[in-house]
């Protein structure tokens, strides 16, 4: 896909490739069952899996999960769409454990996440993500090289439009100052 010190494509699953109205045409739903037993319904558009390889093969961009789903999105939503098996930005379920007045909004824990994750290491990426303050958040950490975060409705999900808006991003770094 790209070298490893290019630019980085990461990926949501939930309300990014899995939106919450599961009625669009062209995604199809089903049920997914993890090794730890429980049971997710998503709908999934096959035709993302390509979108995705094609922006990231013309922008020589590495795509990166950073989704709950973490190591689980390879094996259920990516071999669903196509995709090869993909590098995993840990987003801990820690969260989840903590005390309801104690814990951070979830883009508050995906943007330190990803932050602290030393995956990226100062590399640009574009995010595409539903968590409507991931961008300023993101915006707002310095541990962050250069990014684009594209707002994806997680009514809807991902689109031809944010994926021209990322590569519109990706294109404009990569040209030469």
């Amino acid at each position: 896909m790209s070298e490893k010190n290019g630019p980085v494509i990461i990926v949501g699953v939930d309300g990014v490739l899995n939106p919450w109205n599961q009625h669009h045409l062209g995604f199809v739903r089903m049920k997914i069952r993890l090794s730890t037993g429980e049971v997710f319904k998503v709908a999934l558009n096959h035709n993302h899996g390509k979108m995705l390889m094609d922006l990231a093969k013309k922008t020589g961009s590495e795509l990166m999960w950073a989704s709950f789903w973490n190591e689980h999105a390879n094996e259920h939503i990516g071999r669903r769409l196509g995709l090869p098996e993909l590098p995993v930005i840990p987003i801990s379920d820690e969260v989840n454990h903590m005390p309801r007045h104690k814990r951070p909004s979830t883009g508050a824990w995906k943007v330190r996440c990803v932050a602290e994750s030393g995956m990226l290491a100062g590399r640009s990426f574009v995010w595409f993500d539903d968590e409507p303050e991931v961008p300023e958040l993101a915006a707002s950490d310095s541990r962050l090289g250069p990014h684009l975060v594209v707002p994806v409705p997680w009514v809807t999900g991902l689109n031809v439009a944010h994926i021209a808006q990322a590569e519109r991003w990706l294109m404009a770094t990569a040209a030469p100052v």
